[in-house]
């Protein structure tokens, strides 16, 4: 197989290793793109206009590029993207956004869950033991949270919409809603959820030895300035598997592109 991939981050450098150890070969550049089985766009992929990314770089791909690779062509981008989904059927190709995948999305939580439990031990001035800690959202990611923060912290309160898994959170916390104010007295607060949540007044109600961690996506649920002007120790830690144990989410990278081939 001959593919290319965008060097996004330290994942995407390894998980070029691995494909070539693999038997695959991936082109340094894309001069030859019409002979490319897959290409792995990186994070986001190209805009409509055909800009990318690559080493903080913005690049251009070629006007007729799409409809010269060959049909059946695998594309991937990490975030999953409309305008891709679009071209690849307009142009017989193959498209796969990762965080689509099921096994990735696990293990990325449980990476991400890593990354944070390093990020509070090197960060915070006391112990996770005998902490209290509020997990905003309850989706993958913030049950790998649990899992991983459980046995050191003192409580658990989970905020989220949906009442349906209260009782579910009631065997190991207790369950909040958004417009409840209580969790804000926690020692630990770390949101899942990629949507504004916080202005300037819930940012206020934070207590000041607190620590604020957003580990989700664009738009984040705090403006960092609002943050630091409210004095609220809050930190955005977007893409940690990217960052933090790189080579295993690589891996989970790798086995998605090439499930049902004899690698």
């Amino acid at each position: 197989m001959r593919g290319f991939i965008v060097e996004d981050d330290k994942r995407f450098v390894y998980l070029k290793k691995l494909l070539e150890e693999a038997g695959d070969i991936v082109e340094p550049s894309l001069l030859h793109y019409e002979k490319l089985d897959y290409i792995v766009f990186g994070l986001k992929g190209p805009d409509e206009m055909g800009h990318y990314k690559e080493n903080s770089q913005t690049r251009l791909l070629a006007d007729n590029f799409f409809e010269s690779l060959q049909k059946g062509c695998q594309i991937y981008s990490f975030v999953d993207s409309p305008y891709l989904q679009q071209i690849a059927q307009k142009h017989h190709l193959i498209y796969q956004a990762f965080e689509k995948d099921e096994q990735v999305v696990l293990g990325n939580a449980d990476l991400t869950s890593e990354a944070v439990m390093a990020y509070l031990i090197s960060k915070r001035a006391r112990k996770l033991k005998d902490s209290t800690l509020t997990i905003i959202g309850y989706g993958h990611l913030a049950k790998s949270l649990i899992k991983y923060l459980q046995p050191f912290v003192k409580s658990i309160k989970v905020v989220l919409r949906n009442p349906k898994y209260d009782q579910e959170i009631k065997r190991f916390g207790t369950p909040y809603r958004f417009e409840q104010t209580d969790y804000f007295d926690s020692d630990i607060l770390i949101n899942t959820v990629p949507c504004r949540l916080f202005g300037k007044a819930e940012l206020k109600k934070i207590k000041s030895d607190s620590i604020f961690l957003d580990v989700s996506s664009f738009p984040y649920s705090f403006d960092i300035d609002e943050a630091l002007e409210c004095q609220v120790d809050a930190h955005i830690l977007p893409g940690l598997p990217g960052k933090y144990a790189y080579q295993d989410a690589a891996k989970l990278l790798f086995y998605a592109i090439t499930e049902g081939r004899n690698v």
